[in-house]
């Protein structure tokens, strides 16, 4: 999940971008 293409390949996708949202927002809130 460290690949920067394939994590914007999957933002594009509607089912996929919430879970990285919130994925993103665990690690901010984690540091």
């Amino acid at each position: 999940m460290s690949n920067p293409a394939n994590i914007a390949k999957h933002q594009s996708n509607p089912k996929v971008a919430p879970v990285i949202a919130k994925m993103m927002g665990k690690f901010a809130g984690d540091k």
